[in-house]
């Protein structure tokens, strides 16, 4: 059941319960015995109904609401200029309302952008890398497992020819000598860099940015040397120094 008005003019007049608003329209004198053609049902209920020129029923607008002079409390963005309520686009969605005009706090702008462009290079930064032909794992386990490799490596107490089985990415597993897996974690150290360096150059174009528009043009388009780095450590490498170190 719903409840279907009836309207004359912008006045209620009646209201009844009906299954459907097709069901009152096909015989309104059944629901309303005092039913006049001029008379106009709907299940629509208006607060401050107007008629439009065509005759229609509708809500009044904010606008139509102050000239008609009912009170309202002016939301952001509205203002009163020649007693007309004049409502001013929101440039956009950074923008606030403040002594009647919009205002934007560009650094506010910019450290949402760079927490944007800051979980991109995360995610890059800790998803798998390609080496060899084959997709990697690079979670924390992972990385460990490749750094005490490395360590072996520098120590002597593992030999680079040494091969081993190793999970990839997929769960398929591939044989590799300990020094091709080392060269994994060299080539997810030179990824970082590189992805840190990226990071870099646009949190620069950021700080020199203007305007929102030019912030928000401000992207992280993916590279292909950030999302893999196939070329592998030469067998005769004299040196097995890897930089962990990571900035923020």
């Amino acid at each position: 059941m719903i409840i279907v008005n009836f309207y004359k003019g912008v006045e209620k007049v009646f209201n009844v319960y009906a299954l459907s608003v097709d069901d009152v329209i096909n015989d309104p004198k059944a629901y309303y015995p005092e039913y006049t053609s001029d008379m106009i049902i709907t299940e629509q209920t208006f607060t401050y109904p107007i008629l439009d020129s065509d005759g229609k029923i509708r809500e009044m607008t904010r606008a139509e609401q102050y000239e008609h002079g009912i009170e309202i409390e002016l939301q952001p963005g509205e203002l009163i200029q020649g007693g007309i309520l004049v409502t001013v686009e929101q440039p956009s969605r950074y923008h606030e309302w403040l002594d009647n005009k919009w205002v934007v706090d560009l650094d506010k702008v910019r450290l949402e952008r760079r927490e944007v462009l800051k979980s991109k290079r995360d995610a890059l930064d800790n998803g798998p890398v390609e080496y060899a032909g084959h997709l990697f794992k690079m979670e924390l386990e992972d990385i460990v497992k490749f750094m005490l490799i490395g360590l072996g490596l520098v120590s002597g107490t593992i030999s680079k020819d040494d091969s081993r089985e190793w999970i990839l990415y997929d769960n398929s597993t591939v044989e590799m000598n300990n020094l091709q897996l080392f060269s994994v974690l060299i080539a997810k150290t030179e990824r970082t860099k590189l992805l840190f360096q990226r990071f870099t150059d646009l949190q620069h174009e950021l700080n020199m940015a203007k305007s929102v528009e030019e912030i928000e043009a401000i992207n992280w388009e993916v590279k292909e040397d950030e999302t893999e780095i196939k070329e592998e450590l030469g067998e005769d490498s004299a040196e097995l120094k890897p930089s962990f170190k990571k900035e923020d």
